[in-house]
């Protein structure tokens, strides 16, 4: 699938009923007002770390909406909302990622990728290729190499994303409202 926003390339792959990006989104924006240029960075803000782990994202660039800035209920609805993604795709539900948890169920290492993990190295069964792309917490960067954070929406005022833990391999749902974070997008095709 190409973005035609800016041109950058991402395989896809149908898991679990639903296709999914196969990469992390990597698109900063096309102007200096998109919450994409403002709110979302690489990793220790070197360019070359979003050539494998793509950008990391506020949950307001996520969903591309400013009123679902840290802190903030999002009032878009009960979703599907498109947000950050390219034409016909958007962001994954709240139960979607349940669904994809459950669906894995304790074999993390088969969303893995063979690369972009300190320890362990997954066997990317089902072609999703999960890289530890790590996240920004609290203004720190935690967790490259070590885990993978995919924002989900959700109307609630805490931040919902789907993890996966290449460190101890566990795959879970989680919603946090102490901290802004900023986590990895991967779009589903609507």
């Amino acid at each position: 699938m190409t973005d035609t926003r800016d041109g950058q390339k991402y395989k896809t792959i149908s898991v679990n009923g639903l296709t999914w990006m196969a990469e992390n989104l990597n698109y900063a924006g096309s102007d200096v007002d998109s919450l994409q240029k403002k709110e979302s960075v690489c990793y220790d803000n070197k360019a070359e770390n979003c050539v494998l782990y793509g950008r990391l994202y506020s949950r307001a660039a996520a969903v591309n909406d400013a009123s679902c800035a840290f802190g903030d209920s999002c009032k878009l609805g009960d979703g599907p909302i498109r947000g950050a993604c390219p034409n016909g795709w958007r962001i994954p539900t709240s139960q979607e990622g349940k669904n994809l948890k459950d669906f894995v169920n304790t074999y993390a290492k088969r969303l893995m990728s063979a690369n972009g993990w300190n320890d362990n190295v997954g066997s990317d069964t089902y072609g999703l290729s999960l890289v530890g792309s790590g996240d920004l917490y609290n203004g720190e960067f935690k967790n490259l190499g070590i885990a993978v954070s995919i924002w989900l929406y959700s109307q609630s005022d805490e931040q919902v994303y789907f993890q996966l833990n290449g460190a101890n391999l566990t795959v879970t749902t989680n919603s946090y409202k102490f901290f802004e974070l900023y986590n990895s997008i991967r779009c589903v095709k609507n």
